[in-house]
């Protein structure tokens, strides 16, 4: 069993503050703001792709944010799904991440205009 499914699944200790039988949200044990949550499914799956409930994933982060807005007083969140081994999870999960107007969490400013034309080319 991966580390994921551990994590989603209660077999080691998590601060879990939501759970019903697809998905278990915890406190991310690294955060970069307070409330930094983590959703994950409770069985394996490596990619969004492979999630067969993507509108119960919908409808929980939606569930997630009220939760935020309500005990935390968050009324911006980031979202971002990690697939494929991130870390220690070889896990499809998603980042709820709690923001702040102006906050500057997850943004540096850069002038590398040539960088993004290099990807822009690969790209299209």
């Amino acid at each position: 069993m991966c580390f994921g499914c551990k994590l989603a699944n209660n077999e080691v200790d998590t601060f879990s503050i939501f759970e019903n039988e697809l998905f278990n949200v915890i406190l991310d044990l690294d955060p970069i703001s307070d409330g930094h949550l983590l959703i994950l499914p409770k069985e394996h799956c490596e990619s969004i792709s492979g999630l067969t409930n993507i509108n119960e994933l919908k409808d929980l982060i939606t569930k997630i944010k009220c939760i935020l807005m309500d005990k935390l007083n968050i009324e911006n969140i980031s979202i971002c799904i990690n697939e494929g081994k991130i870390n220690d999870l070889n896990h499809m999960h998603v980042h709820i991440i709690p923001r702040a107007e102006n906050d500057k969490l997850l943004y540096e400013e850069t002038n590398a205009k040539e960088e993004l034309v290099k990807i822009f080319n690969k790209l299209k």
